[in-house]
Formats: C-alpha cells, sequence, structure tokens
C-alpha cells in the first residue's frame, strides 16, 4: 500500500483483477485501487477522481488536502477533478456537476505494461441534466497516467459543453518552473488583463489562461525532478494556485497547503466544443514524471 492509501484509512474489500481492487473508507465510500507492477493510482466513485498517481519507484505526483472529506457530500480538493459540462462558476454548481455524482464502473483492463479502467456516468444518473450524455472518463496507469475525458452525445440535437482536467500537482509552489506555457495570458486575478511574460513566474494569487501553450509543457520541480505533459482537445491550460493569503480563507485547503501544489488545467474553455447527435468529444493528457 502507499502513504496515501494507508492515511486515508481505506480498506480493501473485493479484488476485480490481477491489478485493480475497491476499497473503502470510514465513510463508506467507493475506490479503486491500481497496485500495477509499472504504477499505482487511486480513484475515487465520487467524481471519477483520481487522488493519487505515481510510478512504482517514484514519490506521490498529486496533491490531496488533508482537510478534504472524502465523504461523498462535496467535491474533492485535490487530485484531477473532472470539470463538466462547465468549467468556472458562471454557473452552480462550481465547475459542474460532474466531480459532485457517483461514477459506475465500465470496463478494466491489465497487461504487462498499464492497466486501464473507464468509469462511467449519463443522463440518467443526474437530476440536472438538460441534455441526454454519457460520460466516459479512462485512466492508463503506467509509467506515465493517461486521463481520457470522452462526452458522447445521445440527444436528438446538438450539444454545447466547456470541460477541464483540472490536475493539482505536487510540487512546492515557491521553486517551481513550468515551460512550454508560451509568452501571453488572460489574467483573471486582474479581470482578465491580457499580459506577457517571457520567464515563468507565480504572482501572490495566480489564475491564468494561457491561449497558446506548446502541444507539450514540462514542470520542473525545485529538487530537479521533471513532469512532461502532452494534451489534445484543449483550447487553453489555466494554471492555479490561490497564494497563501486567499487559501486560508478556503476551508478545505489545510493550512499551508497552498504552498505544496500548483494547478495546471487542460481545458476547453475559450470556446465550447460542439457535439453533434451520436458524436463525440475527448479532452485528453498525458503526465509522465521523469
Amino acid at each position: 500500500m502507499t502513504e496515501r492509501f494507508e492515511q486515508l484509512g481505506l480498506t480493501i474489500s473485493d479484488q476485480l483483477d490481477n491489478a485493480v481492487f475497491t476499497a473503502h473508507n470510514a465513510h463508506n465510500q467507493l475506490f479503486y485501487w491500481v497496485d500495477h507492477p509499472k504504477g499505482k493510482a487511486l480513484i475515487a466513485a465520487y467524481g471519477a477522481h483520481i487522488i493519487s498517481y505515481h510510478p512504482t519507484s517514484q514519490p506521490e505526483q498529486l496533491w490531496l488536502s488533508h482537510t478534504s472529506e472524502l465523504n461523498g457530500k462535496a467535491a474533492i480538493r485535490g487530485g484531477i477533478p473532472l470539470c463538466w459540462p462547465w468549467f468556472g462558476n458562471a454557473k452552480s454548481p462550481n465547475h459542474g456537476y460532474a466531480r459532485i455524482n457517483q461514477w459506475t464502473l465500465d470496463q478494466i483492463s491489465t497487461n504487462e505494461e498499464r492497466t486501464e479502467i473507464t468509469l462511467k456516468l449519463d443522463h440518467r444518473m443526474i437530476e440536472q441534466s438538460e441534455f441526454e450524455f454519457k460520460l466516459e472518463c479512462k485512466f492508463t496507469v503506467a509509467e506515465k497516467l493517461t486521463v481520457e475525458l470522452t462526452t458522447y452525445n445521445q440527444d436528438k440535437h446538438p450539444i454545447s459543453i466547456s470541460s477541464a482536467l483540472h490536475s493539482y500537482l505536487a510540487t512546492d509552489r515557491d521553486s517551481v518552473k513550468l515551460s512550454g506555457m508560451g509568452n501571453s495570458y488572460q489574467d483573471k486575478a486582474q479581470d482578465f488583463k491580457l499580459c506577457k511574460q517571457a520567464i515563468f513566474e507565480l504572482s501572490e494569487q495566480t489564475d491564468r489562461i494561457y491561449t497558446s501553450p506548446q502541444s507539450e509543457l514540462e514542470l520542473t520541480h525545485g529538487n530537479g525532478r521533471k513532469l512532461h505533459f502532452t494534451h489534445q482537445g484543449e483550447d487553453a491550460v489555466v494554471v492555479w494556485n490561490p497564494g497563501d493569503q486567499l487559501a486560508s480563507t478556503i476551508a478545505d485547503i489545510h493550512p499551508g497547503g497552498a504552498s505544496e501544489y500548483l494547478c495546471v488545467e487542460v481545458a476547453k474553455t475559450l470556446t465550447p466544443a460542439n457535439i453533434a447527435p451520436g458524436e463525440h468529444y475527448c479532452l485528453k493528457q498525458e503526465i509522465t514524471p521523469s
């Protein structure tokens, strides 16, 4: 078991294949524990929310707040939340309803190189859905992590959605470096002011929409370790950290927690994805630690 598995007090309840187990916490919330020789992961059924991942020989790659209760009553703070069918707070609930509903297991596949586990959600499971859909999230756990969020339009009419993979990356915020973002961004903390920055530096409160990122990004930790990102289906990459002052007002960020992560969010947010009946759209990212 990994340190995070033990910290959350999880209990194994069943084995689904050679590398996948079900587990529950004290709130009887369901998790899928992936224990593959190449990589480890922990995925909550609530929100199809991956809250832990690391290659077998490397440390934890995702940050999780100690004060996030994981009780199925509120969005999980940390890991990779799925923002869908909208991104942001223009509507309620914030970032959509995919991350605050129970998903069901669709399929599992394991071989010597990786484990794939897919969870699903559809309109019959959502009271507030305005259209008919099926949503799938496939996690491929190996020496790299791949997350694919696919929307299938099962309605008779076109649908329009925005989405994001809101990754909380475990790092030392004050020494991290990020490259491949491009040198201009919209600053949400300054009413979407267009800003330019030749060398990446964080602000006290960082909330930026980079509109011309490269297809591969690189995050360098203060200790020299790196994360490489590739992504598909996005029209922007959002970089967010609330800073210590704002974080102190957010109940589910533990004290000092804001200095332990940086959010790098692959997003479809500048223009919506318009999906014709019978068609689908996929937002994808790969994270490769080195």
